[in-house]
């Protein structure tokens, strides 16, 4: 087992440190969590003590259900790309990549995927998920109705809105989740960074003992 810490103040570059670390050790992105060796070893024990096996799979708990418009408008398409892919870089599973996927609507009508597939598809997302990440500066319907349905599921949610925009008080008012406001790109995965568990570019890499 070994731990890898990246730091530093620009967090794209701090990003890509740590895949290049990762690459020259030979470790898959899959095999990356973001819990601390310390935190992994106390959760072994505990499992140990109450007769449980351990969990094996090393995403538990870094499940992230990220939403943000589809249908309502793809002008922030680029972002949702820099959003997955940081959270990829960061060892979190993002469920939803689709949703940064330039051509997923025309994806989708070729597939033939219907609106009730993409209704259970996501409410199943939604239940699996640890965490709820919703980018909520263009204003979506869909949106709207994933963070009802996270609330009302008790998900952490964290809403990432462009300063600026005049949010709806639907989710500036719910206390249930934490909106976060960013300048522009380059300052959003920075914000973005202080809000995910740690709050810091961390990454830990579990391999043999």
């Amino acid at each position: 087992m070994c731990e890898i810490e990246q730091g530093g103040g620009d967090v794209a570059r701090a990003v890509e440190g740590l895949r290049s670390k990762l690459a020259r050790l030979g470790v898959s992105i899959d095999q990356v969590t973001g819990e601390p060796v310390a935190a992994l070893v106390a959760s072994t024990s505990a499992a140990s003590a109450a007769g449980r096996a351990a969990p094996s799979d090393r995403t538990v708990g870094r499940k992230v259900y990220f939403c943000g418009s589809i249908r309502g408008g793809r002008g922030r398409q680029p972002l949702y790309r820099k959003i997955v892919d940081f959270l990829q870089g960061l060892g979190y599973q993002v469920l939803t990549p689709h949703v940064a996927d330039p051509d997923v609507l025309d994806r989708e009508r070729r597939e033939g995927v219907t609106d009730r597939d993409i209704y259970e598809r996501d409410l199943r997302w939604l239940a699996e998920s640890d965490l709820v990440i919703a980018e909520v500066s263009t204003p979506s319907l869909g949106v709207g109705v994933e963070i009802a349905e996270a609330t009302g599921l008790g998900k952490p949610i964290i809403a990432l809105c462009q300063a600026g925009v005049a949010l709806s008080a639907m989710v500036a008012g719910n206390a249930a989740l934490r909106v976060v406001t960013y300048a522009d790109q380059a300052d959003l995965l920075s914000t973005l960074a202080g809000e995910l568990p740690g709050g810091r570019i961390t990454a830990r890499s579990c391999g043999d003992d």
